[in-house]
C-alpha cells in the first residue's frame, strides 16, 4: 500500500494515513484526522480546512472528492 501511495497511477491522486502501533500518538483518530487535515489542506488549496470533528472531516473529504471530479481524476483514500 505504501508503492500505491507513493506511486499512484496516472489520474489518481493519494490521501494515506498509516497506523504505527509503536509509534505513540500515530495510532488513534486524532492522528488521523491530524495527518488528514494536513493532506486536505494541501490538496484543496486551503489552510482553513478544519478536521478535529468527524463531521468537519468528511465534509473536507468530500470537497476533495469534488475537486477530484471537476478534474477527471480519482481521489484514494489509503488506511
Amino acid at each position: 500500500m505504501a508503492q500505491f501511495a507513493l506511486r499512484p497511477p496516472q489520474g489518481v491522486d493519494v490521501l494515506a494515513f498509516f497506523i504505527t502501533a509503536r509509534a505513540a500518538g500515530r495510532s488513534d483518530r486524532t492522528a488521523f484526522l491530524a495527518a488528514l487535515q494536513g493532506q486536505l489542506r494541501e490538496y484543496l488549496c486551503d489552510a482553513d480546512v478544519d478536521c478535529a470533528s468527524q463531521g468537519q472531516f468528511l465534509d473536507a473529504l468530500e470537497r476533495a472528492a469534488d475537486r477530484a471530479t471537476a478534474e477527471g481524476r480519482q481521489l484514494v483514500l489509503v488506511l
